[in-house]
């Protein structure tokens, strides 16, 4: 007489519909941690290795970097912008930190992602290594030097701006958003440039044509009198969609939400929706990602 499913049954139909077994991946992933941290610091101390001063750098490039930051491009652009008839309201430092920064944390690791399989190729082929971990050791190793800047840039909006308030504790929630909605970018093109090789120089592309159509170092409403004045107010709410379908804007906006705007501007989605849209969009990105990856990687030793 046939009986009726068990619960594992239920569950086990589950995991063969998922690719890979559900959550094997992140299974893998929790399972080889600790390699994954080595591998993380054996990158970070590679970067200053044979240096007198070693890890003492990932000080020092922040520093000077958020200086030229403040003093060269806060008065630079600033001062243009008015020259055109744009005065800009606040500190153009502040805004431009909120969005450079995560900027250059996004830039370096889909960047480092992207080669990180083909990178290390050598111990793929020799070895049973887990390949999982490659892509997100590259996404945490940076995150160690945004950590540095953004720290840096905390100290100098505290000791000239003031406290931001409650909105600073909101701020590890928006750096684990944007980790999660990395993920999957970073898994499949990883993924895809084990097969194809360009993938990697057209992401040099996009990222450099994405840097100018996000919102980084300019404000999208800078656009609206000419745009209404030649087209009318259709093209600047067109121009507003187009940003809006930015990922990345999403993303910088929330930064800029909590160090630099005090409410919501009218060119900004409230923050309510860049949640749920990054958490959506990340978890379609890292459902792909990771049926492309696990049905690849079958042919990943062969391709390095």
């Amino acid at each position: 007489m046939a009986t009726g499913a068990s619960p594992e049954d239920h569950r086990s139909a589950l995991f063969l519909r998922l690719p890979g077994g559900a959550f094997s991946h992140e299974r893998e992933i929790w399972r080889h941690r600790g390699l994954l941290l080595q591998m993380v610091r054996a990158d970070l101390r590679s970067r200053y290795i044979a240096t007198s001063m070693g890890f003492f750098w990932s000080v020092i490039h922040p520093f000077l970097l958020l200086l030229i930051y403040i003093f060269v491009f806060s008065f630079i652009f600033a001062q243009r912008w008015e020259e055109r008839g744009f005065a800009f309201t606040g500190n153009y430092a502040v805004f431009l930190c909120c969005g450079l920064l995560p900027w250059t944390w996004l830039n370096e690791s889909l960047s480092g992602s992207c080669q990180s399989i083909v990178a290390h190729g050598h111990l793929i082929r020799k070895n049973v290594f887990p390949v999982v971990i490659l892509p997100l050791q590259h996404i945490l190793a940076s995150l160690v030097h945004f950590s540095i800047a953004f720290g840096l840039f905390l100290i100098y909006r505290l000791a000239f701006h003031g406290f931001p308030g409650w909105r600073l504790a909101l701020l590890p929630g928006v750096i684990a958003l944007q980790l999660f909605a990395m993920l999957g970018p970073a898994y499949l093109l990883a993924t895809l440039n084990v097969f194809w090789r360009d993938v990697g120089q057209i992401l040099m592309s996009v990222l450099m044509l994405g840097f100018w159509l996000t919102p980084i170092i300019y404000v999208p409403d800078m656009f609206e009198p000419q745009l209404v004045s030649h087209w009318g107010e259709g093209a600047y709410q067109a121009l507003l969609w187009v940003f809006w379908l930015n990922p990345v804007y999403h993303i910088v906006g929330l930064y800029q939400g909590l160090f630099f705007f005090d409410g919501t501007p009218v060119f900004q989605p409230a923050p309510w929706i860049s949640v749920l849209y990054l958490l959506g969009l990340g978890l379609v990105t890292w459902f792909i990602s990771r049926r492309v990856f696990g049905r690849a990687r079958a042919f990943i030793t062969e391709m390095v």
